[in-house]
């Protein structure tokens, strides 16, 4: 393994860059200029996505049912990820109590 100046030193790899220097590279060579767009497949799916696929291969028919265990799984599931979703601290730092308070 070598770093990206070992790698170039070495002749590996013609410039050091990250993804978005490759895909410019790469679409200047094709002549594409600067109309062009990309699509990622497969497309990226949310957490929630991705759970409810997950819960979806153990138990098929709790999708149309949120009363059974993985429907109420599901449901508490999207709204933590919503509860998440709402923070928006650049750094990304954040506490959080482990419990949730229900005042009445």
């Amino acid at each position: 393994m070598w770093s990206g100046a070992e790698a170039k030193n070495l002749g590996l790899v013609d410039e050091i860059g990250g993804l978005d220097a490759a895909v410019n590279y790469a679409a200047e060579k094709a002549g594409l200029g600067r109309s062009y767009r990309i699509v990622e497949y497969p497309q990226k799916k949310d957490m929630a996505e991705a759970l409810a696929e997950l819960f979806e291969k153990f138990a098929p028919a709790t999708r149309a049912q949120a009363g059974g265990v993985v429907g109420q799984a599901m449901q508490r599931v999207r709204r933590e990820l919503g509860a998440l979703g709402a923070y928006n601290d650049p750094k990304g730092i954040y506490a959080r109590m482990p419990l949730d308070l229900s005042i009445r």
